[in-house]
């Protein structure tokens, strides 16, 4: 990946929104993401105890729905200082 990517939001703890908060970002910022056909990821499994995860994706849950509206706002502004709230860049966070 580039290094001009945003960075991802490091108020999402442990399990849940974290991965989805960095899609989310790079989807208002423009950035185009491209799937390959010959290529995986695996995912280790985490040992986490049940009630630890509850508690975590409710934290998650709630903070992921201001999180949303905070990063359509913080792109907004910056295409908007930048003078490209109109370029093809700029189409997901208008929409």
């Amino acid at each position: 990946m580039s290094k001009n990517l945003p960075w991802c939001d490091e108020r999402f703890t442990a399990y849940g929104a974290n991965k989805a908060a960095c899609l989310f970002e790079m989807y208002l910022s423009g950035v185009s993401v491209f799937v390959m056909s010959d290529h995986f990821l695996i995912h280790q499994i985490h040992k986490y105890e049940e009630q630890a995860r509850r508690e975590e994706r409710k934290h998650n849950r709630k903070l992921y729905t201001h999180f949303k509206e905070e990063a359509c706002m913080r792109y907004l502004h910056w295409f908007h200082v930048e003078s490209m709230l109109n370029a093809s860049q700029a189409t997901n966070v208008r929409v």
